[in-house]
């Protein structure tokens, strides 16, 4: 078989919230702090906030958001922003995977080749699926891979130092 990457799950906690009127975040940026503790974005005519959570999680068991993670959230943005959340209308949370780095394993694994890992992207699947994709669809049909992502396959191998010591 194929030895592991270390692949790791963590729930992330979100919260749609309601703001007082007049105010509409429909148009907002999304907003964050430098230490990545907390992020805000419209959302369904709300605003999603999240207290960028990374709490270790059953892959075989479902998640719920936690109440305290939700409240985290919510100082978190009051401390940041000069505005005070009206109410919050929904709750949930997923799984993310990653690995201790943090960073994605994307490539062919040197102990099984022929098979090509694509995986540990953090919650940012969706956003990263055009560019991993075509990196990997390069890398598994043994051409030269795009110019943009062409510099970071080495930091993305599956055989880079972490993977050899995580598992």
């Amino acid at each position: 078989g194929v030895a592991p990457v270390g692949l790791r799950s963590t729930r992330r906690t979100a919260a749609l919230v309601t703001l007082p009127p007049p105010h509409d975040p429909a148009d907002w940026p999304l907003v964050t702090d430098v230490a990545d503790t907390f992020y805000a974005k419209p959302e369904a005519g709300g605003l999603l906030l999240s207290p960028c959570d990374a709490t270790p999680a059953d892959p075989g068991r479902r998640v719920r958001a936690d109440d305290l993670d939700v409240a985290i959230a919510v100082e978190r943005f009051h401390a940041a922003v000069d505005l005070r959340i009206r109410g919050v209308s929904h709750t949930w949370a997923g799984l993310r995977t990653s690995v201790a780095d943090d960073t994605p394993v994307i490539g062919e694994d040197p102990g099984s080749p022929g098979f090509f890992w694509l995986a540990g992207l953090g919650g940012y699947g969706v956003q990263a699926a055009p560019a991993v994709g075509e990196l990997l669809a390069a890398l598994a049909a043994g051409i030269e891979p795009p110019a943009a992502t062409a510099a970071l396959t080495p930091a993305l191998a599956p055989g880079r130092e972490f993977a050899a010591t995580v598992g």
